[in-house]
C-alpha cells in the first residue's frame, strides 16, 4: 500500500453528492445505532444521520456523513474499498471503522485500497491494532496481483510498517493489500 503523507484533510460538505431518501431506504442496512444509519448498496457504502433519514419525505435528498466506493479487488469475490470520504464534523465519531466492521460481519471480507491519504493510513493502522486485541476480526496481508497470502492473522505486532507501506513517491509495495 502507498501512504501519501500529507496533512489530514476533509472534503468540504459542498463537494459531497446528496443521495435520494428513496434510494437510501432501498439500501441494505448494516447498522442503525449511535444516531447513524450505516448502509450499503452494490458499489457504495454510506453513513447518514438517523434523524435526517427518519424526518425525510419521499423525494428529499440527504447529505451523507461518510461515503466509500467499492470495486472488484481481483481477489476471490471481495470488494476493494477506495475513495473513503468523511465530513469533517463527524470525523471523531468512528463512522468509518463502524461501517467497515459491519460490512465485514454482514456482507463479506473487504480488501484495503492501495493508495492511502493520512486518514486511510490511520484507519488501517487502527484495524491492525484491533486485531492485536483479539477481537473477532482477522487481517491477512496479500499480494493483490496473485491473491497469495503473505501473512494470516496480521496484527500491529506481527507486521512492520515497512512490510505494508511504501511512502510516496516510492511505490514498491503498491501490490500489498
Amino acid at each position: 500500500m502507498i501512504h501519501y503523507n500529507s496533512p489530514l484533510m476533509y472534503q468540504k460538505d459542498s463537494k459531497f453528492i446528496k443521495v435520494g431518501v428513496n434510494s437510501i431506504r432501498r439500501m441494505q442496512v448494516l447498522l442503525n445505532a449511535g444516531g447513524f444509519l450505516f448502509v450499503h448498496k452494490d458499489s457504495s457504502g454510506f453513513v447518514f444521520k438517523e434523524d435526517e433519514v427518519a424526518a425525510a419525505k419521499d423525494g428529499d435528498n440527504l447529505l451523507p456523513v461518510m461515503v466509500v466506493k467499492l470495486r472488484d479487488s481481483g481477489i476471490q469475490n471481495y470488494k476493494q474499498a477506495h475513495g473513503l470520504r468523511i465530513r469533517e464534523h463527524h470525523a471523531d465519531e468512528s463512522v468509518a471503522k463502524t461501517w467497515y466492521f459491519n460490512y465485514i460481519d454482514q456482507v463479506a471480507p473487504i480488501v484495503s485500497d492501495k493508495d492511502h491519504l493520512h486518514g486511510g493510513y490511520l484507519l488501517w493502522k487502527h484495524f491492525l491494532k484491533q486485531a492485536a486485541l483479539g477481537d473477532s476480526h482477522t487481517i491477512s496481508v496479500l499480494q493483490q496481483s496473485t491473491g497469495k497470502v503473505l501473512q494470516e492473522n496480521a496484527t500491529i505486532d506481527s507486521v512492520t510498517e515497512s512490510d505494508l507501506w511504501s511512502q510516496h513517491p516510492n511505490h514498491d509495495l503498491k501490490d500489498i493489500v
